[in-house]
C-alpha cells in the first residue's frame, strides 16, 4: 500500500519530549516522528510501509482507543537514524504540498 492510498497523513513532526534524563535518550528520541491526521483505516503495517521507502523503520504505532480499538488518527514512527527521519519528513511534506497545489 503506497503513501496516501488509505489516506495520507498531513502532519509529520519530530517527536521531542520536554525533558531528557541523559543524552543517550535524546539521541534515541531524535529518530521518532509524530504522524497526525491519519485515516481511521490506516494500520500499523500501512504506517510502516509508508515510511519504509525512506529508511529503516524500527517501529510504527497507530494509537487506538483502548475501549473501542478504533484509531485515534495519529501515531508514531521510529526511523533507524536521524537522517532517515529527516528524509521522511522532507519527502512526506513535499508530497503533501504537491497534492494541495494540484501538481501530483
Amino acid at each position: 500500500m503506497g503513501f496516501g492510498s488509505v489516506g495520507e497523513p498531513t502532519t509529520i513532526l519530530k517527536y521531542s519530549p520536554n525533558h531528557f534524563e541523559n543524552s543517550n535518550e535524546q539521541q534515541a528520541m531524535s529518530n521518532k516522528l509524530y504522524v497526525g491526521n491519519l485515516d481511521k483505516n490506516v494500520t500499523q503495517a500501512d504506517l510502516k510501509q509508508m515510511f519504509a521507502q525512506h529508511g529503516v523503520v524500527i517501529s510504527a504505532l497507530v494509537c487506538a482507543d483502548k475501549d473501542s480499538g478504533h484509531s485515534k488518527g495519529f501515531g508514531f514512527v521510529e526511523m533507524g537514524t536521524e537522517q532517515e527521519a529527516k528524509t521522511a519528513i522532507a519527502a512526506k511534506t513535499k508530497l503533501a504540498l504537491l497534492r494541495r497545489s494540484g501538481n501530483h
